[in-house]
C-alpha cells in the first residue's frame, strides 16, 4: 500500500529541486556574471546613456525569462511531474535529492552568513530575534498576545504616517546637481497628469512612464481647480503609502487566520520603507505611485474569489485591466497572477478544459477592454476627447523600453534575499502545480497568484538589482514569510527536531529575513529622525526658503525665482519654449508647460529619434525666442545637462543665434529670414 506521506514528501522534494534548477538559470549571471559590458548605443540618446553609466544587462534579462519560461513548461507537464514524484524510480532515488539540495542551501546559508558578516550588528539581531522566538513560540502565539500585537500594528503605522502631514519634503540639504535629479525623477514620474491639464494630447504629446489613471486623476484637478504644487504632489504619494500599508495590514492579518504575531512581523518586514520621509520622495518610482497596484489587486481577489467561475473571470480581468492602466510595469505581472489563480482555483487544464478554457480567457480579455474602454469614456468626459487608441500600447512600450535596452541597468551581484524570494516563489508554484490534482482550495491558489507575480515582476529587479529595488518584493513575501513564521511557532511549541526543513526555516530567518529586517530599520531611521525634525523646526540646512510646499536652500530659490519672474514676463500670446534642468518646479511655479512632446527635454528624450522630433518641433513653431539655463547659474545641472543642451543649441544654431542673458536664461532669437 502507499504511503500518501511518503507521496507527498517526494512531490514537494521534486518541486524544491525543479525550483533550485530554475533559480540557478536566474541567477548564474544575475550573480555570478565575471565581467561587465558596456551597453551598446544603438539609436538611444548618446548624452543620457553617460550619464546613467548603463551596462549591458541582456544576460541578466535573458537569465531572468529563461527562469520564467523553464517554469512555465513545468507547471504545464504537472501531471507528468507529479507521476515521476510518486514513481518507485524517484522513491528509491529521492533520499540522494534531497542530500544534494541539503548541500546547496548548506552552501547557500553559508554564504548568506558570510554576506551579512559586513553588517555584524543585523546578523546578530536576526539571529538572536530567531533564537528568541523559538524559545517563547507559545507566548507569542497565544490568545493573550494577539492584542497587543493588533495594538503594535496600529501604533507602527501611525508613528511611520502620521507625522507626513505636518512635515513638507526637505530639499535643503541637496546638492543643486541632487535637486536636478531629483526634479528629473518626479517629472518622469509625476508630472504627466500637470501636461494633460495644460492641455497637452495624452500619447500625441504626453507618454507617461508610470501609469494613466494617476495622470488622469491629477490632469483633471489641474484643470479645473489649477496647478498641483511639489508639496501637494508629495502628500499624494504620502496618502498612497497610507493606502497602500492599509491594505497590507488587511491582507496580511486576513491570511493568518487567527494569528497577530506573524502578520505584524510581514508588516514590520515592508514599514520602514514607506514611512512619511523616506528617500522615495527623492526618487518617486520607488513609491506606492508605481507598486500600490500589488495590494489592490491581491484585496480584490480576496473580495470576489467566491464567484462562479464566469464572473470571477470577468472581474479579474476588469481588475487586471486597471491595474495595467494604474501602473503597466506592476499590473502586468498582478494580471498573470490573477489568471494563475484561475488557472489552479477551476481546473483549467483538468476534464472539459475545452469548454472552461476559452470561456475563461474570454471573459478575462473581456474585462480588460472594458477596463480600456472605461477609462476613454471617463478621460474622454473630463478634457473632451478620447485618448490615442494605442494608449495602452503606448504604455507597454514606454514600460518595456528601459528594460529592453538596459538604459538604466546595472550588474547583478550576490543578495540572499532576492535569491529566497525568487526561489522560494518558484517553489511554491511548482508544489502547487505538482501536487493539484483536480480542483484545489482558494489559499493554495491564493499562493499561486502571489507566487506567479513575484516571477513576473522579477524581471524589474533582473534590470536593475540593487537592494533597494527589492522594496516591492517584500511586500509580495510578506505572505509567505507568515507562513514560514507560522510553521516555525509551531514546529517550536511541539518542540519537534530541528532538522531538514525545519532547519533551513530557521536558517532563512536567522541569516536573512530578520537581519534584512534589523538593516533596512538602520538604514532608514536617519531620514525618519530628519522628518521630525524638519516638523519640529524646519528645514535642516539654514537658510532655507518653501518653494511650491518643499524647502530649498535659499540660494537656489532666489534663483528659481528670479528665472520664473522672466518667463512670466514672456507670455505673450506665443509658444514660450524654455530648456531647463528644473523640469518639475519652474513648470509649477510659472504655469507654462512648453508645448513639446516631452516634459523633461534632457532625460525623457531616450533615443536619437525622439531627439530629432523635439529639434523639429521648436523649429515647427518658430517662436520668436528660445530660452536655455544659463550655463552660469547653480541651477542649470551637471555636466551631463550643459553638454546635452551645448548640443541642442548648435541643432538650433541654423535658425536662432544667442542675443543676451538674463536673469538666469540666455535668450536665442530667431534668425531673420531674410538673413
Amino acid at each position: 500500500m502507499e504511503d500518501p506521506v511518503k507521496k507527498n514528501s517526494n512531490v514537494k522534494l521534486l518541486a524544491a529541486a525543479c525550483a533550485g534548477l530554475v533559480s540557478i538559470l536566474c541567477f548564474r549571471v544575475l550573480f555570478f556574471s565575471p565581467t561587465v559590458h558596456p551597453m551598446k548605443v544603438g539609436d538611444l540618446n548618446t548624452f543620457l546613456f553617460a550619464w546613467t553609466s548603463a551596462i549591458d544587462t541582456s544576460g541578466q534579462r535573458r537569465g531572468h525569462l529563461l527562469a520564467l519560461g523553464a517554469t512555465a513548461l513545468l507547471v504545464l507537464g504537472a501531471s507528468l511531474l507529479h507521476k515521476i514524484a510518486t514513481s518507485n524510480l524517484f522513491m528509491r532515488t529521492s533520499v540522494w535529492v534531497a542530500r544534494a539540495l541539503a548541500l546547496i542551501m548548506v552552501l547557500f546559508f553559508l554564504s548568506s552568513y558570510f554576506w551579512w558578516w559586513q553588517e555584524t550588528m543585523s546578523l546578530l539581531i536576526g539571529v538572536i530575534a530567531t533564537a528568541l522566538i523559538y524559545l517563547y513560540a507559545r507566548h507569542l502565539e497565544s490568545a493573550r498576545a494577539k492584542p497587543e500585537y493588533l495594538f503594535a500594528t496600529v501604533a507602527l503605522l501611525v508613528v511611520l504616517l502620521v507625522p507626513g502631514f505636518f512635515a513638507p519634503l526637505d530639499l535643503s540639504a541637496d546638492s543643486p546637481e541632487d535637486l536636478m535629479r531629483v526634479q528629473a525623477h518626479y517629472t518622469l514620474v509625476v508630472s504627466h497628469g500637470e501636461r494633460l491639464g495644460a492641455g497637452h494630447v495624452l500619447t500625441q504629446d504626453v507618454k507617461p512612464l508610470y501609469g494613466l489613471v494617476m495622470p488622469l486623476i491629477t490632469g483633471a484637478w489641474q484643470k479645473y481647480f489649477g496647478i498641483i504644487d511639489f508639496g501637494t504632489d508629495v502628500q499624494i504619494i504620502r496618502i498612497m503609502q497610507i493606502v497602500f500599508l492599509l491594505m497590507a495590514a488587511f491582507l496580511f492579518q486576513h491570511w493568518s487566520k487567527g494569528s497577530r504575531f506573524a502578520p505584524f512581523i510581514a508588516l514590520a518586514f515592508i514599514a520602514p520603507w514607506y514611512h512619511f520621509n523616506q528617500l522615495g520622495f527623492h526618487f518617486p518610482n520607488n513609491t506606492p505611485w508605481r507598486a500600490l497596484g500589488l495590494p489592490l489587486g491581491l484585496l480584490v481577489l480576496t473580495m470576489v474569489h467566491k464567484e462562479n467561475l464566469a464572473r470571477l473571470s470577468f472581474l479579474l480581468g476588469l481588475t487586471g485591466g486597471f491595474l495595467m492602466l494604474l501602473n503597466f510595469e506592476t499590473g502586468a505581472p498582478v494580471a498573470v497572477g490573477l489568471l494563475a489563480y484561475l488557472y489552479f482555483r477551476h481546473d483549467l487544464f483538468g476534464s472539459g478544459f475545452l469548454k472552461r478554457l476559452p470561456l475563461t480567457v474570454a471573459l478575462f480579455g473581456l474585462g480588460v477592454i472594458a477596463a480600456d474602454l472605461s477609462f476613454c469614456l471617463v478621460y474622454k468626459m473630463v478634457f473632451g476627447m478620447f485618448p490615442g487608441w494605442d494608449h495602452l500600447y503606448t504604455l507597454a512600450g514606454c514600460a518595456t523600453f528601459i528594460g529592453s535596452t538596459g538604459l538604466s541597468g546595472w550588474k547583478g551581484s550576490f543578495n540572499p534575499a532576492a535569491a529566497l524570494i525568487f526561489t522560494h516563489a518558484a517553489f511554491v508554484l511548482l508544489y502547487t502545480a505538482f501536487s493539484a490534482q483536480g480542483t484545489i482550495s482558494h489559499k493554495q491558489s491564493y499562493r499561486a497568484c502571489v507566487a506567479s507575480t513575484i516571477l513576473v515582476w522579477f524581471a524589474y529587479y533582473a534590470n536593475r538589482p540593487h537592494p533597494w529595488n527589492l522594496v516591492t518584493f517584500y511586500f509580495l513575501y510578506g505572505f509567505f514569510l507568515i507562513d514560514i513564521l507560522r510553521e516555525f511557532c509551531h514546529i517550536a511549541r511541539k518542540r519537534k527536531a530541528v532538522l531538514g526543513p525545519q532547519l533551513a526555516i530557521a536558517a532563512a530567518l536567522g541569516l536573512i529575513v530578520f537581519p534584512q529586517l534589523a538593516s533596512a530599520y538602520q538604514t532608514t531611521l536617519p531620514h525618519y529622525l530628519n522628518g521630525w525634525h524638519v516638523m519640529r523646526h524646519g528645514a535642516i540646512k539654514k537658510p532655507a526658503k518653501l518653494v511650491s510646499g518643499v524647502y530649498l536652500s535659499a540660494d537656489v530659490a532666489d534663483e528659481l525665482f528670479q528665472k520664473t519672474e522672466f518667463l512670466k514676463g514672456k507670455s505673450h500670446g506665443e509658444p514660450v519654449i524654455y530648456f531647463t534642468a528644473n523640469s518639475f518646479i519652474l513648470p509649477k511655479l510659472t504655469g507654462i508647460y512648453p508645448p513639446l512632446p516631452v516634459g523633461d527635454t534632457f532625460t525623457e528624450v531616450y533615443t536619437k529619434k525622439a531627439y530629432k522630433e523635439l529639434i523639429s518641433r521648436v523649429l515647427q513653431l518658430k517662436p520668436k525666442s528660445v530660452y536655455f539655463d544659463d550655463p552660469a547659474t547653480i541651477t542649470s545641472g551637471d555636466k551631463a545637462w550643459h553638454d546635452y543642451y551645448n548640443q541642442v543649441r548648435k541643432d538650433l544654431s541654423s535658425a536662432y543665434q544667442k542675443a543676451a542673458t538674463k536673469q538666469g536664461w540666455e535668450i536665442w532669437d530667431r534668425i531673420p529670414s531674410d538673413t
